[in-house]
Order: C-alpha cells, then sequence, then structure tokens
C-alpha cells in the first residue's frame, strides 16, 4: 500500500526513528558514572583544585588530586557528590608517555584551602580507584565530618564547656591539644605513605596495612600521655575546628 506523506509528516516520522529507536538493552544499561554526572548537573558543587599531580611508572599511570569546598557543605551527601565530581573531570586525564590515562585516580577533599595544603590528612573524604577496581570507592574522616558539621549547629555553651575539660586533661598530662592532633595526622599520613610503597596499586591489602601501623602508633600515644583512644579522638575533633 503506498503512503501519501506531506513533507513535514514525513521528517517527523524520520526524527522519531533516528531518537527513538535503538537496542533495548543499549538502553536499560546505565552505569555508575553516567548516574553520577546526572546527578551533579542537577545539582552542582563548588570545589576548587590545590593541586593535580600525575605519577607515572612502568605498570602505572596516577593522578592524586586535592581539592578544598570553597563555600563549605552541609551534609556528607554533598561530599560524595563533588568527590564523583572531580572523579569524573580527571578520570580521563591525559599527559602520560605510556597511558592514555590514568589507570589510579586518587582525590582528598578539604574544608578549607589551608587544609589541602599544609596537612594532607585532613582530609574529609577521599575517592580511590586502582586499576582492578569496577568502580571507584569512597572514604571518609567521620570524625572530621561529624566535628564539622556539629560544631557549625551553633551548640556552642555545650562544645566550650567540653573543650575546657579536654584542654585541662590534656595539660595534666603535658600536652597541647593542637601538637597532639599533629602527631596523629602525621601517624596517619606517614602510615598511608609506607602502604603506597608496598602496596602502589591500593586496593584492600593496602588498607589493611596501613590501619595496622596507624594502630601501632596509637598504642605508643596511648601510653606516652596515659590517655585513652576516646580521649585522644574527642581532642583531635575539636583541634579539626580549633587547630585551623
Amino acid at each position: 500500500m503506498k503512503l501519501n506523506l506531506s513533507p513535514l509528516l514525513l521528517l517527523s516520522l524520520i526524527l522519531l526513528l533516528v531518537t527513538g529507536c535503538g537496542s533495548p538493552e543499549k538502553k536499560n544499561k546505565v552505569s555508575v558514572a553516567d548516574t553520577v554526572v546526572k546527578a551533579n548537573v542537577a545539582k552542582p558543587k563548588n570545589y576548587a583544585v590545590v593541586s593535580a599531580d600525575k605519577l607515572e611508572t612502568s605498570g602505572k599511570a596516577q593522578i592524586k588530586v586535592m581539592a578544598y569546598l570553597p563555600s563549605g557543605f552541609k551534609d556528607k551527601n554533598e561530599l560524595e557528590l563533588t568527590l564523583n565530581n572531580i572523579y569524573n573531570t580527571y578520570r580521563h586525564e591525559g599527559g602520560y608517555t605510556n597511558f592514555s590515562e590514568p589507570t589510579v585516580v586518587a582525590v582528598y577533599l578539604f574544608e578549607t584551602e589551608k587544609l589541602a595544603k599544609t596537612d594532607p590528612s585532613a582530609w574529609l573524604g577521599m575517592l580511590m580507584k586502582g586499576p582492578s577496581d569496577t568502580n571507584p570507592y569512597l572514604s571518609f574522616n567521620d570524625f572530621k565530618v561529624n566535628a564539622s558539621l556539629g560544631l557549625k549547629d551553633k551548640v556552642l555553651s555545650k562544645d566550650e564547656i567540653q573543650l575546657a575539660k579536654i584542654k585541662k586533661l590534656l595539660a595534666s598530662r603535658g600536652v597541647d591539644m593542637c601538637d597532639l592532633n599533629k602527631t596523629v595526622n602525621d601517624i596517619e599520613l606517614n602510615s598511608i605513605h609506607a602502604a603506597d610503597k608496598l602496596y602502589p596499586d591500593y586496593g584492600t591489602e593496602h588498607d589493611v596495612y596501613s590501619d595496622k601501623l596507624i594502630n601501632k602508633e596509637w598504642k605508643k600515644l596511648e601510653r606516652k600521655y596515659r590517655l585513652t583512644k576516646d580521649e585522644i579522638d574527642k581532642a583531635c575533633m575539636f583541634a579539626t575546628v580549633y587547630c585551623k
């Protein structure tokens, strides 16, 4: 049967075929990265990059991004969106000799520019993807996140009471709160660097080894100043805000 179609109707049918048809399997396959990109378009979060350092060896091409939040954040969901946003920006970064893009992507997100530049262990959230990972995984420093969000809630009278108690306790043990916090940060950073050398591709073994080193050094710290883990944790929680 022959149909007489107007040019306008014919054009509409062609556009429908071009844009509306395709493989059902392909349409239903939505990657995590695609979802992240769409979410970030709907809710972009302002961030600034301090550095994006590249490292290339015979077996890997790595990029480590250090960024911070100029306008702060209101919850962990914003941190997650921002980390994924930065990852999507840098995961196809070129500039390597033997690799077209990085095989290892590490993103560290800080609350302030100063912390990003001077205290690499003070990150709020971290995203990591190694060559054997299907998708990137995220980790959050709940202590720093909760401390920042809690102290922004203006519950200052209660916090000031707790802060005074912590400072008095530390003074009786002969250690300053900010100095103690720096020591803890150095322990975490040195342990991570040691794990980097043994397990450059990151993953579970990297995390287990770094945690083992951190726990060992923490025990020494507890014995040296006769403090419990909870007391050190509480001191560091306040230090993240008051020792900037």
